[in-house]
């Protein structure tokens, strides 16, 4: 019996030198603690299809032992494995992943509601953000897709009156195209947190132009030079008399007739037709962009004295 009792004290006494050496040489790996507090997320997995599932997000992991800085946390997790809807007290799990000799989660049970996942298909209504410059105006604007589907519990997909995809828009006539994130938003514009928008973002297009008006003004011919020697100008006209011109009404406003690009009738001795372009300020548009010119180019008729002789 006593070589039994001795064997006995033996092993306990090289299990203790074993435990001394485990220690040490784990302490030598990391940095040595008594206690170590931190909040970790709580992960619920396995949940079946069509089910969301609502509890505690957060639990306090206690550790005792060595932790190196560099090491991740534990992991926190609930199993919800073949569970349907209704309200359940389940344990905590908790999966190490460092070399903490011991890790203790608090609550180890927690409190979670399983219940069927609603749906409802909403059409997204694209809004800007900015006001535009003055003279643009917003011609048309459109999402893709057009609708988004709204999943959660039932009393927070009620509560989802519209989805929104809110953009900012450039004063500019070009088409532009911006990816956003999707919001549902209350009957009151303030978003409903507690819902999933599948897809979560869409693309708007939107059409920005200026604002146009339109005028008639009379068409001035300018000419530029002199006709030879012994003729001078006669008669000229221009069809059409008028031109409309198309801008924003800024622009429109500086304008109060058009002239023609510069007909030249130097050195001509008769009479001249042609087809003079019509000059704008940029940014309008004229039509149309031409207008038929005639010139009449005549002798220079002599002078009649006053005693009827010709000088």
């Amino acid at each position: 019996m006593k070589i039994k009792t001795r064997s006995i004290k033996f092993t306990k006494l090289i299990a203790v030198l074993c435990a001394l050496a485990l220690w040490f040489y784990v302490a030598g790996q990391g940095q040595m603690t008594a206690q170590n507090s931190i909040e970790a997320d709580l992960n619920y997995i396995k949940l079946g299809d069509n089910l969301t599932v609502s509890g505690p997000d957060k639990v306090t992991v206690k550790r005792w032992g060595t932790v190196s800085e560099a090491e991740q946390m534990e992991q926190a997790y609930v199993d919800l494995s073949g569970l349907g809807p209704g309200t359940y007290t389940l344990p905590v799990h908790l999966q190490q992943t460092n070399r903490a000799l011991l890790a203790k989660v608090e609550p180890d049970k927690v409190k979670v509601v399983i219940a069927e996942l609603e749906k409802n298909t909403i059409a997204i209504v694209p809004r800007s953000q900015t006001k535009l410059a003055e003279g643009f105006e917003l011609t048309d604007i459109f999402t893709v897709p057009e609708q988004c589907a709204v999943q959660g519990e039932q009393s927070a997909v009620s509560r989802v009156y519209t989805v929104a995809a809110p953009v900012t828009l450039e004063s500019t006539g070009e088409m532009q195209s911006l990816t956003v994130d999707l919001q549902a938003l209350d009957k009151n514009g303030n978003i409903v947190k507690e819902v999933r928008l599948i897809p979560a973002k869409a693309t708007v297009y939107a059409v920005v132009n200026q604002k146009l008006t339109s005028i008639k003004l009379p068409i001035k011919v300018v000419t530029q030079g002199s006709a030879a020697e012994g003729f001078e100008t006669g008669e000229i006209s221009i069809e059409p008399q008028e031109a409309m011109l198309v801008g924003s009404p800024d622009l429109l406003g500086k304008i109060t007739q058009i002239e023609t690009k510069p007909v030249d009738i130097n050195g001509s001795s008769r009479s001249i037709t042609v087809q003079a372009e019509l000059n704008v300020l940029e940014g309008v548009k004229v039509y149309p962009a031409q207008a038929s010119v005639n010139i009449e180019i005549k002798p220079v008729e002599p002078e009649v004295s006053e005693e009827g002789d010709i000088e």
